[in-house]
């Protein structure tokens, strides 16, 4: 692969992810709050929003864990949903942080070490 098309790859992957997380945003949010689902999660599990983002990004990591070491069938679209999907989350974490909805608990983060 060259420059070119390695940027070409990165490029169409962030318009994938921007455009899958425009419209399940619209679909799992139908309000103004694209963050309603993690507060809800928050709310129902008493965790906070980013622990319930996490555990809800963790079956996308897992499974992509599945197809790397457990060398699980995969074609290129699953990959590219598996992946996307992985980014999307990431992305909502930021836009979390962003508005001040990222509580930083040492203490919750470490009952995971």
């Amino acid at each position: 692969m060259n420059r070119e098309d390695f940027d070409k790859s990165i490029e169409a992957t962030f318009e994938r992810c921007k455009n899958t997380l425009i419209h399940k945003s619209k679909e799992y949010t139908p309000d103004d709050d694209p963050l309603n689902n993690f507060k809800e999660g928050s709310d129902m599990s008493g965790r906070p929003m980013e622990e319930v983002l996490f555990m809800y990004c963790l079956k996308h990591l897992v499974s992509l864990r599945d197809i790397i070491f457990k060398k699980v069938p995969c074609d290129s679209q699953l990959l590219q949903e598996k992946t996307g999907d992985i980014i999307n989350y990431l992305a909502i974490l930021n836009a979390m942080n962003d508005a001040n909805e990222f509580k930083k608990s040492s203490q919750t983060f470490q009952n995971y070490l």
